[in-house]
């Protein structure tokens, strides 16, 4: 795979799913245009919440690995 043209952005966010939080990510997208890959860092949220708003974003889910405790919790979303 070629990566020469493709960005990847690791983001360790608290509070996901939160207004501010999603203003956020609203933001880089519209700023950097799609990321090829896109890494989110949420210890605190479970993705389920948060998938349509991954989707509208125009990212598929490519790998979850769920929230336990306040452990793990990392997205792997892909354009």
């Amino acid at each position: 795979m070629d990566f020469e043209d493709h960005t990847i952005l690791s983001w360790n966010i608290r509070g996901a799913l939160s207004l501010e939080g999603r203003r956020h990510a609203k933001e880089l997208v519209r700023k950097h245009h799609h990321f090829f890959i896109f890494f989110i860092m949420e210890t605190h949220s479970p993705f389920s919440k948060a998938s349509i708003f991954c989707i509208r974003l125009g990212y598929e889910i490519c790998a979850l690995s769920k929230v336990s405790g306040h452990s793990e919790g990392i997205w792997v979303l892909k354009s």
